[in-house]
């Protein structure tokens, strides 16, 4: 008997916190607006503002030939 409430609580856990993690924000009654912080799109940290560096358009391909013993 103890058993099954163990296993029962242990698969509770479990979908509670499926729901909590992957069901979309309108499901969990929550807002779909992220917080603001950095990352966030929001401008607070003006991390948006500063463009990426751009890589490099020319590389260097080095070709070694292989030794003739081989």
């Amino acid at each position: 008997m103890i058993e099954n409430l163990i296993v029962v609580l242990i698969v509770g856990a479990a979908a509670w916190y499926a729901g909590v993690r992957y069901l979309p924000a309108k499901w969990r009654g929550q807002k779909a607006a992220p917080k603001a912080g950095c990352g966030s799109g929001c401008d607070s940290c003006n991390a948006c503002a500063t463009p990426a560096a751009e890589p490099s358009a020319r590389r260097v391909i080095k070709i070694h030939a292989a030794s003739p013993n081989i």
